[in-house]
Order: structure tokens, then C-alpha cells, then sequence
């Protein structure tokens, strides 16, 4: 995750933080856990925020169901160890 920072902060692309959140949101490439703090690192930077604020209004149910499911692993993650 640090390495997706790194490319956020020193040079802002619209098209590169575009890919980062849709691959954020996929869950592949950049783990679904570490989604919220792409979207926060994108919404910090000036230039980024409405990009950010687009992203999760568009994608606000996803969010809240992703959301849900991360929960419900970490729960059942600790009652069957």
C-alpha cells in the first residue's frame, strides 16, 4: 500500500487515482481492507478530493456491502481459530 501512496502524493494523475480506486474497489490488485485509505489518500490531495467524493457516492453500496462482508470474515475469522 505504500508503494500506491508514493504514487499519489508527489505527482497527481486524475487517470492514475481513477485505476487505483476501481482496482481498490475489484479488491485484486490492492486489497479490499486498504480501499478506505486509497480513497483518503486520494480526497487529501487538493486536486483529488472530488474526485474522491464522486467515487464513493457512485460506488456507495458496494462500499457499504464490501464493508459488511471485511466485518463478517474478521468475526468468523476469530470464533473458528
Amino acid at each position: 500500500m505504500a508503494d500506491i501512496v508514493a504514487l499519489i502524493k508527489p505527482s497527481y494523475c486524475v487517470c492514475l487515482c481513477c485505476r487505483l480506486l476501481e482496482l481498490g474497489l475489484e479488491g485484486k490488485v490492492i486489497r479490499s481492507q486498504d480501499l478506505s485509505t486509497l480513497i483518503l489518500m486520494v480526497a487529501r490531495n487538493p486536486r483529488g478530493h472530488h474526485l474522491a467524493w464522486n467515487f464513493v457516492k457512485k460506488n456507495w453500496d458496494t462500499l457499504v456491502q464490501k464493508s459488511v462482508q471485511h466485518n463478517e470474515d474478521i468475526v468468523n475469522e476469530g470464533i473458528l481459530s
